[in-house]
């Protein structure tokens, strides 16, 4: 763990703040560098020993100069940033103005521009000698809201509260809270609405309170270029109360769709998710695109076409399209050319979109009420829709730009964690009679909740297969079923029992061909070669040897070749994997990580791009690396001190060596580098227990990235 200060004071208050932070970050915190809640009044750790850093700015020079970025480093390091970021900052600094409140100034700078994208939450504090109602008073009314919404400690008069809350965090939740509100000027205006409708129905009028009010929203003059809202202090004695705060409400709502809606909004670098827009009225659906444009750079419509109401499009493309896209916006009612409401609705969409690409994110556009909405969305997905990715039309255009442009980062976080579990491996077939929903369903239901019963299952075929090996089965084998496979048909209609009684059957056939692969050069089998030696009689009723079998009942991923197939190995059942491995162990003495396509490469990147202490401190330096000191000398790992002939075992020993050091300081990067690395691998071709591990990578970074977001 590691702290950094950053001190923003003049030349008369620094050093009383830099003995301040020490004294106290002695008394409150851990050798490691965390905070304690319990006080510790004989520490005798050093600053070294807690890592704690402080830099101290006592001039607008420094301060235009510094690079916060590279100063949340770590030293020496070359991407890990400190844990803990706290600002001490006094308000009367008089740098460049006589304001009490210009370090409020630089704290706005430091959230809007210095340390904007920086995932760490920013611990910011204001240290004044004014007692906290004397410096709001005199404060600019475009900083009141910093000043009410950040910590502020009276040096004089509250000593005791800086003793014990000086380093009291504050939520991730809170700060996103302070940025939403005060330090977004999108977000201080909505919450200046907030205010003024309350005053507006409040029963209790003070005049007090809404003069404050209007000095508040007067602040914002620097937004609209206009004396508008700068004037409206001095129109309370002139014009009724009432009046005036409605036109306050009005003049606001007018605000914040001009500042939100201008030539500010500009995104750099847009996001490359494909969005697909699904609306019935030309002109709305024209108007969602231009306002997602700035965000996406692939935004296509369904169009109507000639000849054909726009329901009928929708039923022909969205089965074929749902699955290239990761966004589709919705409507919930569609009408039919004379205004009657079609006989399919969003939520027909939405059940069809989910069950070809469950992995798809739906927002939906509607005039409906959004708890109606989502209501309504729970009676054809339990799992419910969540409030971000409900849109309403019925405020306007201007709004729901507004709207969409607030909610579009929760919008992207959910793609993002849809596009992780994407690639998280799935351990069965994708093909044949397992692209059946419910079968996929009733497979990965048995592995996950009743594994004793699938299990038993898998034994039963590895029995069968064993007798087959033998040249002992026969066609009457108990559990075998005559080798009989389920018809294609009923791969959407298959219950669970029904499944259950054939999985010995299929399951049996599978650890044939893939028997038969392995002992082929390329993973070829000759259509004559299984069909003497298996599809016989006396074994099964089956008796040919083609795509049926393999692909359409089996769930195989194969290519035609001259005379048979070429059998592609992924997409197996963990005992497959299982059986495969001990296949190559067999054969090469041990079962080696070059078995499996991009598994090698993968391993020494990870290997050559890993700092050796990071192994020294795990203990398995030697286990991978040759001329360990040659690499200490040299501070760099090369291919060639990269040991030969790794094997899975080595790999699924790594792999498990990480992820037992999660709490170390460096494992997020790892888990990164990890993740970065694993994206060459074709996953559903490695062995189970080895993306098992990769799966638990991607889990632990996914966990993190929310954690942070939230």
């Amino acid at each position: 763990m590691a702290t950094k200060v950053f001190i923003l004071a003049n030349k008369n208050s620094a050093e009383f703040l830099e003995v301040l932070a020490k004294k106290l970050w002695n008394i409150f915190s851990e050798k490691d560098g965390r905070r304690s809640g319990v006080r510790k009044d004989n520490a005798v750790f050093s600053n070294a020993e807690r890592y704690y850093l402080v830099k101290t700015i006592k001039d607008l020079d420094t301060f235009n100069k510094i690079d916060f970025k590279n100063e949340i480093k770590i030293k020496d390091g070359k991407h890990e940033t400190v844990d803990k970021i706290f600002f001490f900052i006094t308000p009367e600094l008089f740098w460049k103005s006589g304001h009490l409140d210009e370090g409020y100034e630089y704290a706005l700078d430091i959230l809007n521009h210095r340390l904007v994208k920086d995932k760490n939450i920013l611990q910011i504090r204001f240290l004044s000698a004014l007692p906290f109602k004397n410096l709001l008073a005199q404060t600019r009314p475009h900083l009141k809201r910093m000043v009410e919404a950040f910590p502020f400690f009276d040096i004089i008069g509250e000593q005791e509260r800086i003793l014990s809350d000086l380093y009291k965090e504050y939520s991730p939740t809170h700060f996103h809270l302070i940025k939403k509100l005060a330090v977004s000027d999108t977000g201080y205006i909505n919450y200046l609405l907030h205010d003024i409708n309350g005053l507006i129905n409040s029963s209790n009028p003070s005049q007090e309170k809404d003069r404050y009010a209007l000095n508040c929203i007067s602040g914002l003059g620097y937004l609209d270029g206009s004396n508008l809202l700068t004037d409206l202090p001095n129109k309370y004695t002139f014009i009724s109360r009432a009046d005036i705060l409605k036109n306050c409400s009005s003049l606001l709502n007018s605000l914040l769709i001009r500042v939100d809606n201008g030539d500010k909004i500009k995104q750099a670098n847009k996001y490359p998710y494909r969005v697909l827009v699904v609306e019935d009225d030309p002109s709305y659906r024209t108007k969602l695109k231009d306002m997602l444009a700035p965000f996406f750079n692939v935004i296509d419509l369904i169009e109507t076409e000639k000849d054909k109401p726009f329901t009928q499009v929708l039923k022909e493309k969205i089965p074929k399209e749902s699955e290239n896209y990761e966004i589709i916006f919705l409507d919930l009612l569609y009408k039919n050319e004379n205004g009657s409401w079609a006989e399919e609705s969003g939520l027909d969409l939405y059940k069809n979109i989910k069950a070809k690409n469950r992995f798809c994110v739906t927002p939906i556009i509607t005039s409906l009420p959004r708890a109606m909405v989502a209501s309504l969305v729970k009676e054809v997905d339990e799992t419910g829709i969540p409030y971000h990715l409900l849109f309403s039309k019925a405020n306007g255009e201007d709004f729901l730009r507004l709207d969409l442009k607030d909610k579009l980062p929760d919008i992207i976080k959910t793609v993002q964690e849809s596009e992780k579990q994407k690639k998280m491996f799935k351990p069965i077939p994708t093909e044949g009679i397992f692209k059946g929903l419910s079968v996929t369903s009733i497979l990965l239901n048995l592995m996950k909740d009743e594994k004793g019963l699938y299990d038993s299952i898998a034994n039963i075929a590895l029995s069968l297969f064993n007798l087959f090996m033998e040249d002992r089965l026969s066609i009457d084998a108990k559990d075998w079923e005559k080798g009989k496979l389920p018809s294609p048909q009923t791969k959407d209609n298959i219950n669970k029992n029904y499944l259950i009684k054939k999985l010995p059957s299929i399951l049996t056939h599978r650890l044939m061909v893939i028997d038969f692969a392995l002992k082929n050069e390329n993973n070829i089998i000759e259509a004559s070669d299984y069909q003497d030696k298996v599809m016989k009689e006396s074994i099964c009723n089956l008796t040919k040897f083609d795509k049926a079998y393999l692909n359409t009942k089996l769930g195989f991923n194969i290519k035609k070749v001259t005379n048979g197939f070429k059998i592609e190995f992924k997409n197996f059942f963990p005992h497959e994997w299982e059986y495969i491995s001990k296949f190559n162990i067999n054969r090469d003495g041990k079962d080696l990580v070059n078995n499996y396509e991009g598994l090698e490469l993968f391993f020494r990147e990870v290997l050559m791009d890993l700092r050796v202490y990071e192994f020294i401190d795990i203990g398995l330096c030697n286990d991978y690396y040759t001329n360990v000191k040659d690499i200490d000398c040299n501070g760099e790992i090369k291919l060639e001190n990269i040991k030969d002939n790794l094997s899975i075992s080595d790999l699924e020993n790594f792999l498990k060596a990480l992820i037992s050091k999660t709490n170390d300081d460096y494992f997020p990067i790892i888990t990164q580098l990890v993740n970065d690395k694993s994206n060459q691998i074709i996953a559903e071709s490695i062995p189970y227990n080895i993306n098992v591990l990769l799966n638990k990578f991607e889990e632990i970074e996914m966990g993190c990235t929310i954690q942070q977001l939230q």
